[in-house]
């Protein structure tokens, strides 16, 4: 099955919103499988972040990244944005291999009494009929 970086980045935050819920061991066990791949992918996501942050992002005059208003986010040179942007869309839009097994039957899902359609589509990619 092929996906994309951006699906991976959505299931790992879906996997976050539903770690401290009860889940059926039927689901739990196929969705911890999946999260374990899925992290895989996704540290190589996190490290080619990371050299898009080295290379946009703005500096002080120590060499330390200049944080947002907010302190949660880096700061990226404002020459530099447009192609910042076009570059993490680039890696969000990267096809991702990711083996048949990995997928999920929709019917486990029975344990799951609340779902939001954000947390659906979120893991909608991963679902097998």
């Amino acid at each position: 099955m092929i996906v994309k970086m951006a699906n991976l980045i959505a299931f790992n935050e879906f996997y976050e919103s539903m770690a401290d819920k009860k889940l059926p061991l039927k689901l739990l066990y196929p969705l911890k499988k999946m999260h374990k791949k899925v992290a895989e992918e996704f540290a190589v996501c996190q490290e080619c972040l990371q050299v898009i942050i080295e290379t946009y992002g703005e500096k002080d005059e120590n060499g330390n990244f200049v944080l947002t208003e907010d302190q949660k986010g880096i700061c990226i040179k404002q020459d530099k944005l447009q192609e910042c942007q076009e570059k993490i869309l680039e890696l969000e839009m990267t096809d991702i291999e990711i083996p048949e097994e990995y997928r999920v039957p929709l019917f486990e899902f029975e344990g799951i009494t609340e779902m939001t359609v954000a947390q659906f589509d979120m893991i909608a990619v991963f679902f097998k009929d």
